[in-house]
């Protein structure tokens, strides 16, 4: 059994990483290493696993890999032409929403139901690379998946090669942008948009699927809503179940995974709500540090709010949440607590008739 002081020490430690991380990100590169040494000098295998990190958000994912100019305008002109030829009837594309490694996004108008939407294209180049099992991976799993703050699945298919799925376009930016921009989100419209957050949590939790990959890019912030996006690393909770003695590579975006998912252990829906934490923390500060106390630096959060971000970002999972469905009935019962006491209809008409005879009576 493990014992309180266990845990009391995992979450210094992991306390501690997660600082040396943020901090180091503020770090050229070049001078990372010997900034490292200076902080931790006598903890070799802390500076390794922050050294990790570092390797791991330095490395560009399959969505994230640069491209020069040109072998970007060739390999859009090449899709975009055969998407042409190939569903030219169905959807005229009419501008590149984003592109990486891995895929180009484009927004499209769908002829038959005249309406904008948006189709997610593999490359070719990675169909070969990796296969086509990710891609159809995605698809499976944003199929099981039918929710007002999840983009729904509208279409998928396979044409000449090219394997693609489409979504309705509803505009918007993603949190981080709005983040960049705005800073901390006030109090109301911070607690709308991670009740928003946790609600989709709780559907896909619902459906079996785990994100693994909550962060504010794949938050779509649409006139103070928020869609949670992209599934491309989510899995199956019973898949990952099933490979419990087999722990891989961590999968996620550092910065944003749980500790257990740093590790590279097996993860479930509770890796997602101690993202779900770090996501809130960000929202009410402005503020990626790790260091950055909750409460003081947010002084109009009611207590309970802060109790319920600490509580995901507890280091061992079974003292999180237990499941995102308690993350949206906390900040239900928050949401009522701060609503104007409610005055009964005929009390507030008591009242009225009490004020008209009192001015009566005066006259």
């Amino acid at each position: 059994m493990i014992s309180t002081s266990d845990h009391a020490r995992d979450a210094d430690d992991w306390d501690r990483l997660e600082r040396l991380f943020e901090e180091g990100l503020e770090v050229p590169t070049p001078a990372r290493e010997a900034w490292l040494l200076a902080q931790c000098p006598d903890d070799r295998a802390l500076r390794e696993r922050v050294a990790r990190m570092f390797r791991a958000h330095d490395s560009p994912g399959w969505l994230d890999r640069p491209l020069t100019a040109a072998g970007r305008s060739e390999m859009r002109a090449d899709v975009r032409t055969r998407l042409d030829a190939a569903l030219g009837e169905r959807y005229a594309i009419e501008a590149t929403l984003g592109e990486g490694g891995m895929a180009t996004v484009f927004r499209a108008h769908e002829r038959k139901h005249d309406r904008a939407v948006v189709l997610k294209v593999l490359h070719p180049a990675m169909t070969a690379l990796v296969g086509e099992g990710r891609f159809r991976d995605e698809v499976r799993i944003a199929a099981k998946l039918s929710h007002p703050n999840i983009l729904a699945l509208i279409d998928s298919g396979a044409v000449d090669g090219l394997f693609y799925y489409v979504m309705p376009y509803v505009g918007g930016e993603s949190l981080r942008e709005w983040l960049k921009r705005e800073g901390a989100l006030p109090l109301s419209a911070a607690i709308t948009l991670l009740r928003d957050v946790a609600d989709a949590l709780a559907h896909a939790h619902g459906a079996g699927v785990v994100h693994r990959d909550l962060k504010p890019e794949n938050v779509l912030v649409v006139e103070e809503h928020a869609f949670l996006i992209d599934f491309g690393v989510a899995k199956l909770d019973a898949e990952e179940r099933a490979h419990e003695t087999a722990p891989g590579l961590p999968i996620g975006t550092p910065g944003y995974m749980a500790p257990e998912q740093a590790s590279g252990g097996v993860v479930d829906h509770r890796a997602d709500l101690y993202a779900w934490g770090l996501l809130a923390r960000e929202v009410l500060t402005g503020s990626r540090a790790a260091g950055l106390p909750l409460g003081p630096a947010r002084a109009d959060a009611p207590r309970s709010l802060v109790t319920l971000v600490e509580a995901c970002l507890a280091i061992d999972p079974s003292e999180r949440p237990q499941s995102a469905k308690a993350l949206v009935a906390a900040l239900d019962a928050l949401e009522e607590s701060r609503r104007p006491a409610r005055v009964w209809p005929i009390v507030a008409l008591a009242a009225s008739l009490a004020a008209m005879l009192g001015v009566a009576w005066a006259q």
